[in-house]
């Protein structure tokens, strides 16, 4: 556990830049916010250098961020998973 938010951005930030083989990472509820924006970021970065990275978004809310979602899942190197509610 970190003590606040901006740690655990920059914790899993520096884990994406740092990935070398596969990122598999789960979320609630992702915010389609700047830091949201930012993590998607890293993570196409890291997809980008072969990183395989999936992408477990298990939030009511994540349809709201659908075009983002489909994007990312069409890079041959990022698979997006959003179970249906």
């Amino acid at each position: 556990m970190l003590p606040d938010g901006r740690d655990a951005f920059v914790a899993r930030a520096l884990s994406a830049r740092l990935a070398e083989r596969s990122i598999d990472t789960q979320y609630y509820m992702w915010h389609q916010d700047t830091l949201g924006r930012l993590l998607i970021k890293e993570l196409i970065d890291a997809a980008d250098r072969g990183v395989r990275v999936r992408l477990l978004v298990d939030d009511i809310y994540g349809r709201d961020g659908q075009d983002t979602w489909l994007a990312m899942d069409a890079h041959r190197q990022i698979e997006v998973l959003l179970p249906s509610p």
